[in-house]
């Protein structure tokens, strides 16, 4: 998006990224953990705290969970891989940054295809009447989210090819045959 209005509008929404969220009390938090490191620094973002936890059980995420509770954060806590924590405000997701975006734009979510290979992409997923492609190279969470489920193309192929897969699944190209 560009442009005076939607300047404004990006702004308003960033904003909302803050209501709950402070960085520095998500690191001290995963940071007197024993069992969380830090990722590297091109991993970070002023609205994402990015940690190595290796096989987290889920009662130790839930009580991770409450920590950041109990700390008055607001977030959302996105486990990955058996390895890969990421801590974003609530508001965050990339499933409700597409929902506002189109809601700004005017475009009904049964016209939208998403895409993706990680649990961070869940939450497109579960956006109503969104169609998805889960590529071949997707981890076993999101693979298991495809099955049986009409509105996810399970792609055959890995990356950007298993997206185009999935685009012609779904008909998004134009027909250049006519």
């Amino acid at each position: 998006l560009a442009g005076p209005r939607h300047t404004s509008l990006l702004g308003h929404f960033a904003q909302r990224f803050s209501e709950g969220w402070s960085l520095e009390k998500v690191d001290a938090v995963l940071g007197s953990l024993k069992d969380t490191v830090r990722q590297p620094d091109g991993y970070q973002h002023a609205f994402k705290s990015s940690w190595y936890l290796l096989d987290a059980s889920p009662e130790t995420l839930a009580s991770i969970e409450r920590a950041l509770a109990e700390a008055g954060l607001s977030v959302t806590m996105v486990y990955s891989s058996g390895r890969d924590l990421d801590i974003l405000p609530r508001s965050a997701d990339k499933g409700q940054a597409l929902a506002w975006l189109c809601n700004e734009l005017g475009i009904g979510l049964d016209e939208v295809v998403v895409a993706g290979d990680t649990n961070n992409d869940r939450s497109m997923f579960e956006l109503p009447g969104a169609r998805g492609i889960v590529v071949a190279n997707a981890l076993p969470e999101l693979l298991d989210m495809a099955r049986d489920n009409p509105l996810i193309y399970s792609a055959k192929k890995q990356f950007a090819l298993g997206v185009v897969e999935g685009l012609a699944h779904w008909s998004v190209f134009a027909d250049t045959q006519s």
